[in-house]
C-alpha cells in the first residue's frame, strides 16, 4: 500500500488542478475502463456493475485470491446501457445532462460498490480504476455543490430476486422498514438513512416515513408509473421471507448519512420488463427520468432552480472558488512529517483527505469538535497533492507540496 501511495503522488504531480469539464462530453480514465458523461444538473447516476470488459491483466476476484469466501462477482446485466439511456431520457425531457459514471470492467475484475480491498483484491490496475471511478463521482459532487448547493446520487443495480419489482435502498434494513412509523421517524432510523439531510431539509417539510413510503416517496412515484417498488405506499416493506438489497458502499460513501448535502439511494431493478430488451430499457428510462424530475422538484429544488441546468453550457473548472478561508495550514512545503491545520472556527465534525491531483483519496481521517488539527503523514508520501477538508456544511480544497 505504501508503494501505491508514492506512485500516485509522483504520477499526478505535474497534472493541473485546472482541468476543465464540458457538460455532455464523455471522458475516460487512462485505461478507458471508466466512462464519465459530465453533466449540468444536480444528479449523479452511478452504474458500478454493468461492465463486460474482462482483461487478462487483472486476475479474477475469486475467494482464493481475495481471501474472502463471500466475494460477489455477478454482473448486473444492461445497467450500463440503462444509465446511458437515462441520460438520454433526461436530456430529451429537460434539455440537461446527468453526471453519469459507468464502470466498463466486469465485476469479476473489480467491484465499484465495495471498499477498495474487497473491490480490487490487491491488484494495482484494479485499484487505479477504482480510484478513478470514485474520483469522477467526487468531481460531479463538487460541481453540484458549487452550482446548486445540494443534489441527488442514484446507484443503479439489477437483481434476480423472485418478486419483479424495484428495490429502493436507503441503507435501512428490511426489518427496519417493517418497524413502526414512530421508529422510522426516530433519530435512530434517520441517522441510518442515506437521505438524512433531505429528511430535515425538504421543500414539503415531510418526515422520513413520507419520504420512503408516503405519497411522494420515490418508490410510490415509480409504482404509479407501472413499476412496482418497495418501499412505497403500495408496498411499504419487504416481507421477512423476501430477498431485498438495502444499499451498499456507494450510498454510504456518497450519501448524506455521514456527511455532505448529496442525498442518495440505490435502485435494484428487476430484469423482465426493465432491463431485458432495448425497448424495455428505453421505456423504463423514460419513466425513471420523469419520476426523477418530479422527485427533485417536489423535495430538493424548485422547478426554477432545477431549470438552471438548461442555461449551463460552458466549462467547469475545479480550481475555481476552491479557497474559501475554511482553513489554513503549515508548513508548506511539508518537510516534518506533520501537517498542522487551523480551522476558521470549531466544527462538530471534520473530515481531512489527502488526494492526488486527480482527486483520488490517498489518506483520510475524521475529527470531532475541534479547531486545531495535527495530521500525521506517512514518511514515503511525497509530491504535489491536494488537501480537502469537509465540515458539516462546507468543503474546501488547497494544494500542498510534501517533501518528507
Amino acid at each position: 500500500m505504501k508503494k501505491i501511495i508514492v506512485a500516485f503522488c509522483i504520477l499526478f504531480a505535474n497534472i493541473s488542478l485546472a482541468q476543465t469539464w464540458v457538460p455532455g462530453n464523455t471522458y475516460y480514465n487512462s485505461n478507458t475502463y471508466v466512462e464519465y458523461i459530465f453533466g449540468n444538473m444536480p444528479l449523479i447516476i452511478s452504474a458500478p456493475h454493468g461492465g463486460t470488459i474482462a482483461p487478462s491483466t487483472i486476475p479474477d476476484r475469486t475467494a482464493t485470491i481475495c481471501g474472502n469466501s463471500s466475494v460477489t462477482t455477478v454482473t448486473d446485466s444492461n445497467t450500463d446501457d440503462l444509465a446511458r439511456a437515462l441520460d438520454t431520457s433526461l436530456r430529451n425531457l429537460l434539455g440537461c445532462r446527468t453526471h453519469t459514471i459507468i464502470c466498463r470492467l466486469d465485476r469479476i475484475k473489480v467491484d465499484m460498490n465495495r471498499e477498495i480491498n474487497e473491490a480490487t483484491c490487491g491488484n494495482a490496475i484494479a485499484q487505479t480504476t477504482w480510484y478513478n471511478y470514485h474520483a469522477y463521482i467526487d468531481t460531479a459532487r463538487k460541481y453540484i455543490l458549487a452550482k446548486y448547493g445540494r443534489g441527488l446520487f442514484i446507484d443503479l443495480h439489477g437483481h434476480g430476486h423472485t418478486k419483479q419489482r424495484l428495490e429502493i435502498g436507503y441503507l435501512l434494513t428490511d426489518s427496519e422498514l417493517r418497524s413502526s412509523d414512530t421508529y422510522l421517524n426516530s433519530n435512530s432510523a434517520v441517522n441510518n438513512s442515506s437521505i438524512k439531510k433531505l429528511i430535515g431539509n425538504n421543500l414539503g417539510n415531510v418526515n422520513h416515513v413520507e419520504l420512503i413510503k408516503g405519497a411522494t416517496a420515490f418508490g410510490t412515484m415509480m409504482a404509479n408509473t407501472g413499476y412496482p417498488s418497495v418501499p412505497s405506499q403500495q408496498d411499504p416493506a419487504p416481507l421477512s421471507t423476501d430477498d431485498y438489497f438495502n444499499g451498499g458502499y456507494n450510498s454510504q460513501r456518497w450519501g448524506s448519512r455521514d456527511t455532505g448535502m448529496i442525498d442518495a439511494f440505490q435502485i435494484e431493478s428487476n430484469y423482465t420488463g426493465v432491463r431485458n430488451t432495448t425497448a424495455n430499457i428505453k421505456k423504463f428510462a423514460d419513466s425513471l427520468a420523469k419520476v426523477i424530475k418530479k422527485y427533485i422538484e417536489t423535495h430538493i429544488l424548485t422547478p426554477a432552480q432545477l431549470a438552471q441546468c438548461q442555461t449551463t453550457t460552458g466549462i467547469f473548472n475545479l480550481s475555481q472558488g476552491l479557497q474559501k478561508g475554511l482553513f489554513s495550514f503549515y508548513p508548506n512545503p511539508i518537510t516534518s512529517g506533520f501537517l498542522n491545520i487551523q480551522m476558521n472556527k470549531n466544527y462538530q465534525r471534520i473530515i481531512v483527505k489527502i488526494m492526488d491531483d486527480k482527486g483520488s483519496i490517498l489518506m483520510q481521517q475524521s475529527y470531532l469538535n475541534t479547531q486545531q488539527l495535527r495530521f500525521l503523514l506517512p514518511p514515503n508520501l511525497k509530491g504535489l497533492c491536494l488537501l480537502e477538508i469537509h465540515t458539516d456544511k462546507d468543503w474546501e480544497v488547497q494544494k500542498i507540496l510534501i517533501n518528507n
